[in-house]
């Protein structure tokens, strides 16, 4: 049975672990608190208190099975040369190999072992080596000596307690700074893109863009030179933008780079894929394009998955470009690639808004163009001069009511506001000019003015009519007399039966011819200031009698002829005559040209202080040919289903005269095969 000493002596190893357990613990519980470099200087004071040591310098490695260097020490000092622990070449019995294994080794001076040969220098006679292990992999080394006294006995067994601690806060410790430094490099990247993505926004030349881009990139990498090349793919050859660093003269701006000085760039640009070449003297493609370079990247900036360009960095160090390098610039060409398309495309808009511009400018229509704020956005310089405004002052952004006053083209503005349609008319300015008016309104823009000028046209038209009026007047007595002599002819019998329907052929010329000549007096008198009866006049009634007066001619080819309107619509104010002649003829051509078994449809719609009737059919239909010409005087659809119907091309012309003469208009919408709706738009009687 041993003595109380002999188990004193025993149990001190045990009890003095425990207590440097204890002791190592308590001043190690904030170490997270602290910087990367205190918490370290920390964790080496913390062992040399609690093993009474005067020295403890912490060693690790960057890369796996590289040498371990200096990372923390207490107390802090510089060494004169450089102080480390050879990793490279340790057998199964070097010191090294021990080490790996996580053996915790007493040595002395004396030791000849390669591995510690960086460290002789400093250590005294005898030291510790404490390996800081994870599971079985080394991660860290901790050298320890006094340079008083040697180590007490116990020393390696108070080490073996606190290795696993000290493993583990260091390990921790060791994550816990590459997680802030990442976070750190992070937070500097986001930034970094933060500011080049502001700076991108405000780029819209695309040279601007590629020398901001190339800028970034020769920053960040630490490039000596760079350059930058637009790909074609169909030609599959590099054009040279821009260049820094480059000798002079090797590679020149805006011409096509020869494929055999492309090199290295031509390749990534026909695969897409970014290349770092760690050494371009290996490199059969490289084309040197700076002295001393040693290190090639090339990276492409695609745009919906094609090469556009390509950037190239240069460096003079051996694998001087990391996989961290390329990340990053594979993201500011992630971003080259937007901009260049938004740099693409507002240099495209520009041009078509230039090429806009210079039409508005020319064009001898005039064109006004208002945001649905009623602010002008356009005024070309046709309409500046037909209301004679300052061709000094700019107009955009002003109130059209405030710098175009003129009543009836407010009139007409505000009708298609309010109505919320298209809006055609005619209006007079000073100077004789009269302009026919199309007011349109488009989601993207707003409203649209057009003014043509048709003052010509009406000079024409006037002419047309006092022609018309002269001739159809001096026409009249002598058709009249022709007209009377073949009455008295078939009043003698003397016609042969073999000459009738040559006689019933000329009665029929003779009804057209006077129709025609009517017609003609008619538009000549409503065209040179027609004076109506002005009445009530009731729309139901009027349309009623419209029916009836084709009614026959709808029996006979099996047309039905609906009417759908209210008993309660507005009254108009207007010659009762006229506007009977205006449905009538609309009723009549609606049957007319609807084949046989159709329908007419008559209806109406009131909105504010207007009525409007529709005579609507599902008929032959006119086409768009036609439609814009279809309320001219003698024009008539020619197509072989409409040869056998008469007319003289004048109805719809008069009806159009007539309504524009009661304050209302007229219009059409239709479809060949589908149909045709013709509109009539007069003011309500209030």
């Amino acid at each position: 049975m041993s003595t109380p000493s002999n188990h004193m002596d025993t149990d001190l190893p045990e009890i003095e672990s425990l207590k440097a357990v204890f002791a190592y613990t308590k001043q190690t519980t904030k170490l997270l608190s602290l910087s990367t470099e205190k918490a370290l200087a920390r964790l080496c004071n913390t062992v040399s208190n609690v093993l009474n040591s005067t020295c403890v310098i912490l060693f690790t490695h960057y890369e796996e099975d590289a040498n371990l260097e200096v990372i923390g020490a207490y107390p802090n000092f510089a060494p004169q040369e450089a102080i480390y622990l050879n990793t490279y070449g340790a057998d199964d019995g070097s010191m090294m190999s021990q080490l790996k294994n996580g053996t915790i080794l007493r040595l002395t001076k004396d030791s000849t072992d390669a591995s510690l040969s960086g460290i002789i220098s400093i250590v005294p006679q005898e030291y510790i080596l404490l390996p800081l292990m994870t599971g079985e992999r080394l991660i860290g080394l901790m050298l320890i000596f006094d340079e008083i006294k040697s180590q007490p006995s116990h020393s390696i067994d108070i080490c073996k307690s606190l290795k696993p601690l000290i493993s583990d806060d260091f390990d921790i410790l060791t994550h816990y700074t590459e997680t802030k430094h990442e976070l750190t490099l992070l937070q500097e990247e986001t930034e970094i893109f933060r500011q080049i993505d502001h700076e991108l926004s405000d780029v819209t030349e695309l040279n601007f863009v590629f020398s901001m881009i190339m800028d970034w990139a020769l920053r960040f990498t630490n490039a000596v030179a760079a350059g930058l090349s637009l790909y074609d793919a169909k030609t599959g050859t590099l054009r040279a933008v821009t260049n820094y660093g480059y000798r002079p003269n090797i590679i020149k701006r805006g011409e096509d780079i020869p494929s055999h000085r492309a090199g290295i760039t031509l390749r990534v640009g026909r695969s897409g894929l970014a290349e770092i070449v760690p050494d371009v003297t290996v490199d059969k493609d490289y084309f040197s394009v700076a002295d001393g370079i040693r290190t090639h990247m090339s990276v492409p900036i695609l745009r919906d998955d094609k090469v556009i360009a390509v950037l190239s960095l240069e460096s003079r160090e051996f694998n001087g470009f990391t996989d961290d390098h390329l990340d990053f610039v594979r993201k500011l060409t992630n971003r080259a690639g937007i901009a260049v398309d938004n740099a693409r495309l507002f240099a495209e808009t520009e041009r078509e808004r230039e090429k806009l511009s210079y039409i508005l400018k020319n064009i001898a229509d005039g064109v006004i163009a208002i945001g649905t704020d009623q602010q002008i956005l356009l005024l070309n310089s046709s309409a500046i001069l037909a209301f004679n405004l300052s061709t000094e002052q700019r107009y955009e952004g002003q109130i059209f009511s405030n710098v175009i006053i003129h009543s009836k083209l407010q009139h007409l503005f505000t009708e298609a506001v309010e109505m919320d349609e298209d809006v055609t008319g005619e209006i007079s300015l000073s100077g004789d000019k009269t302009y026919y008016v199309t007011i349109n309104y488009y989601s993207e823009i707003g409203y649209l003015i057009v003014m043509q000028d048709i003052t010509h046209f009406k000079e024409v038209d006037k002419l047309k009519t006092e022609l018309v009026a002269t001739v159809s007047h001096d026409l009249k007595q002598p058709l009249a007399s022709m007209r009377g002599y073949l009455d008295l002819l078939l009043m003698t019998d003397s016609i042969i039966p073999e000459a009738s329907p040559y006689v019933e052929k000329i009665e029929n010329g003779f009804s057209n011819m006077r129709q025609l000549i009517d017609d003609l007096l008619d538009i000549a008198q409503i065209e040179s200031g027609l004076t109506l009866k002005r009445d009530e006049v009731d729309l139901l009634a009027l349309l009623e009698k419209a029916i009836e007066h084709s009614d026959i001619q709808a029996s006979q080819r099996a047309i039905t002829v609906t009417l759908d309107i209210p008993s309660g619509i507005p009254t108009v104010m207007g010659d009762k005559s006229r506007l009977a002649q205006v449905f009538n003829n609309l009723v009549s051509n609606a049957v007319k040209y609807t084949q046989p078994e159709g329908e007419v449809k008559i209806h109406s719609h009131v909105r504010q202080n207007l009525v409007r009737i529709y005579v609507e059919d599902n008929g032959m239909g006119i086409g768009p040919e036609d439609l814009s010409q279809i309320f001219e005087r003698f024009y008539r659809v020619r197509r072989p289903e409409t040869d056998s119907i008469d007319g003289t091309g004048l109805g719809l012309a008069i009806v159009k005269s007539l309504i524009e003469a009661h304050q209302g208009k007229i219009d059409v919408k239709s479809e060949l095969g589908i149909g045709s709706t013709f509109r009539v738009t007069l003011p309500v009687d209030h």
